[in-house]
């Protein structure tokens, strides 16, 4: 009797971690930040499906946050070049509100009775 023909291959993430030299508790959490697991009982089975999505978000070049929940991964912003960047950020930015010069002093006048 052969059933093991029907059930789908898939991992543990023990398995993985031994596999890339990590701990089991960074390849758990990186997999539930990308959400690329099924659960069974208290079980974390990994598909191949999900290994696929985790080597993509392994080599996306982004530290950004939302990129790792999306698992997709974006090239640089292409149409600016360095000069123009750098130019705009050390352009000189006008102030946020001109203060006022301060009145010329006028006369001063004396408020002693017995002077004057």
């Amino acid at each position: 009797m052969q059933t093991n023909s029907i059930l789908p291959p898939h991992v543990l993430p023990a398995d993985l971690a031994a596999h890339f030299g990590v701990s089991e508790r960074t390849v758990r959490s990186k997999l539930r930040a990308i959400g690329a697991y099924a659960t069974l009982g208290n079980k974390m089975l990994v598909f191949p499906q999900h290994v696929e999505m985790l080597t993509e978000a392994m080599t996306c070049p982004s530290r950004s946050t939302s990129a790792e929940k999306s698992g997709t991964c974006e090239a640089p912003l292409r149409g600016a070049s360095f000069e123009k960047l750098q130019k705009r950020l050390t352009e000189r930015r006008p102030n946020g509100s001109r203060r006022k010069s301060k009145a010329a002093p006028g006369n001063v006048v004396s408020m002693d009775r017995g002077r004057g």
